[in-house]
């Protein structure tokens, strides 16, 4: 038997804009000044008020895709999110909303939709894709919010997208956009590790928390303190570059297959959580049980188990396995996995 324990920590900036990486044609130099100083964002929060916002993203919150970050509402040096939970990080000015793996912005991609009409203020739309971390990772200072759109909603509210993939952006300075219209795609640019939208909304140059007091989803959204991204058979010890970028989901192996390996893709994982791992043989006996615990608050992190082949051949048949999270004593997500081992 064997286990691998990985771990990975988010480093996530806050975002923000360089006027200077926007296409400002058409601006005074006045109206330029102007718009720079309402992207150096004031740490207060503002009391909300009419807007109703659209999701962002054509996925499915829980689903397809997470709330990594929450925005954080301690006003000091710690972290909050709005139900007073973690999954946030100090200083965090905006909602980052991910999807679980690398792959899943190529080709097709994920849609960015405009939350709320409004008239486009500014763009960036060409730097590269590379992850924050990666060997040639670029230097992002003053572009951290990399590829993105800022709108302006009116009556003091305005909404900013980062982290968008380049070369996707349909929107130019001065467009009108009404909600609900395609802005361009999820991406990998600027300061970011993994693929997501960060979304920033304020009014009057402060702060809103669109999941907290503010409500300003259409529709509610439910409030998830971490979990699965994903979970997998496989039949090597994967490692986590091989993870982020999104495995192929096996539902079959032959009776020769070297190993037999479970995995699972966590995010928001907290000091003392508990991950168990087991599976069982086609008869319902264990073929193995693994435990581990998390030692320290992670934002992303996964854990395989399995076992090497020691005989000539797996008994066929179908193999199960289950992933649980276990937070306070109490099971917080569980996975259930099967997979076929045939002749």
């Amino acid at each position: 038997m064997f286990t691998h324990r990985p771990e990975a920590a988010f480093v996530h900036p806050n975002a923000s804009w360089s006027v200077g990486e926007f296409n400002w044609i058409g601006f005074t130099l006045d109206m330029r000044a102007a718009l720079a100083a309402l992207l150096i964002l004031a740490p207060a929060v503002a009391s909300a008020g009419p807007i109703s916002l659209q999701f962002p993203l054509d996925c499915d919150l829980g689903e397809s895709c997470f709330v990594q970050n929450y925005m954080d509402r301690d006003p000091g040096a710690g972290a909050q999110d709005y139900t007073g939970g973690g999954l946030t990080y100090d200083g965090h000015k905006g909602t980052d909303i991910r999807v679980p793996y690398r792959r899943q912005i190529e080709g097709a991609g994920v849609t960015v939709f405009a939350s709320a009409s409004g008239t486009v203020l500014g763009t960036r739309n060409t730097m590269a894709d590379i992850a924050q971390g990666d060997t040639d990772a670029p230097d992002v200072s003053a572009r951290e919010c990399g590829n993105g759109v800022l709108i302006d909603l009116g009556d003091g509210w305005r909404t900013q997208y980062c982290h968008m993939r380049k070369g996707s952006i349909t929107v130019k300075t001065g467009d009108l956009v009404t909600q609900g219209q395609t802005l361009g795609l999820i991406g990998l640019s600027g300061m970011t590790e993994f693929p997501h939208v960060h979304i920033q909304i304020t009014k009057d140059d402060k702060l809103v928390d669109p999941f907290g007091p503010e409500r300003l989803w259409a529709k509610p959204r439910p409030y998830q303190p971490g979990g699965f991204l994903g979970a997998g058979f496989s039949d090597t010890a994967l490692n986590y570059s091989r993870i982020k970028q999104g495995p192929r989901q096996l539902d079959r192996l032959p009776t020769d297959a070297a190993a037999i390996v479970v995995w699972g893709l966590f995010y928001g994982l907290r000091k003392g959580d508990r991950i168990k791992i087991s599976i069982t043989n086609p008869d319902g006996t264990h073929l193995l049980q693994q435990s581990f615990e998390i030692s320290r608050n992670r934002a992303s992190a996964y854990r395989l188990a399995g076992k090497r082949l020691s005989k000539t051949q797996w008994p066929a048949g179908s193999y199960g396995a289950e992933i649980k999270l276990i937070r306070d004593g109490k099971p917080l997500s569980t996975r259930a996995l099967t997979i076929q081992i045939f002749d």
